[in-house]
C-alpha cells in the first residue's frame, strides 16, 4: 500500500489482507481479516440479510496494535507522534447505514514539534461508540507538573453536533522566541452545523514575556514613575 504525500510517495506494508464471504439465498456471512505491522490488525465479521431492501446487517469488529506515527509524514509541524489505538464493538442497521456500537481507546499517545505551542504526553483517549454519537473521555501530561482533561459528545445524526469540556492545570505554553507561559483552561467547546461556540476562562498563573524591540511610536515613561 502506498499513498502519495505532495511529491512524496510512503509505503505501508502489511502481511494479510482476506476477505472471505459465504452466499446463502438468505444470509451472507463475510470476514475481513487484515494484518500490517504498524497498522495494527483488524478483524471484521458480519451477517446480512439480501432479501429485505434494507438489507440487514449484524455483526462484530476488532482492532488491536494499529501505531498513529505512520501519520506523521501528513503532519509537517509534528515532529514526535507516537500512540496505540485498540478497539472492538458490534455492527447492527443495514448495509446502506450500518450502525457501530463499541469504543476505541488510544493509549500512550505523544505529540511534540517546534511549532505547537505545547507538548501532549501520555495521552490517554477512550470513545464510546453509540450509533450516531460518540462519547469521549481522556487526559494528558505536560511538562512536569502540567496536566490536563478533556470530555465530551461528538453527534452526526443530522449535521456535526460538538459539546466537549476541555481543563488543565499548569500546562505550559511556548510561544517563541519571546513568550513563555503557564495556563490553566477550563473551556466549553460547543459546534452546532456550523456554528462554533467556545466559552469559560484560561488562568495563567504566572509567565514570562520578553519585548525584544519596541516600535518607534512607544509612549517612553517619564522619569517619575516607579
Amino acid at each position: 500500500l502506498r499513498v502519495r504525500n505532495k511529491e512524496q510517495w510512503i509505503d505501508f506494508p502489511y502481511q494479510t489482507l482476506r476477505l472471505t464471504s459465504r452466499l446463502n439465498p438468505k444470509r451472507i456471512d463475510t470476514e475481513l481479516n487484515f494484518r500490517g505491522d504498524r497498522l495494527g490488525q483488524l478483524q471484521v465479521i458480519t451477517q446480512i440479510d439480501p432479501l429485505p431492501q434494507a438489507k440487514p446487517i449484524t455483526g462484530s469488529f476488532r482492532l488491536s496494535g494499529l501505531d498513529l506515527s505512520i501519520a506523521r509524514p501528513f503532519v509537517p509541524m509534528v515532529d514526535t507522534l507516537k500512540g496505540q489505538l485498540d478497539g472492538s464493538g458490534q455492527i447492527a442497521g443495514s448495509l446502506v447505514a450500518p450502525q457501530v456500537n463499541g469504543n476505541v481507546t488510544l493509549s500512550g499517545g505523544q505529540i511534540a514539534g517546534p511549532e505547537l505551542p505545547t507538548t501532549l504526553e501520555d495521552l490517554q483517549l477512550q470513545a464510546l461508540i453509540a450509533g450516531e454519537s460518540v462519547r469521549l473521555q481522556g487526559s494528558w501530561k505536560s511538562g512536569k507538573t502540567g496536566q490536563g482533561t478533556l470530555g465530551g459528545t461528538v453527534a452526526w445524526a443530522n449535521a456535526l453536533d460538538v459539546d466537549v469540556q476541555l481543563k488543565g492545570t499548569r500546562l505550559p505554553i511556548n510561544v517563541e522566541p519571546y513568550a513563555t507561559l503557564e495556563a490553566a483552561p477550563d473551556l466549553s467547546i460547543q459546534m452546532n452545523g456550523e456554528r462554533l461556540a467556545v466559552a469559560g476562562k484560561v488562568f495563567i498563573p504566572k509567565g514570562a514575556i520578553v519585548i525584544r524591540q519596541l516600535p518607534p511610536s512607544t509612549v517612553k515613561l517619564s522619569d517619575d514613575v516607579v
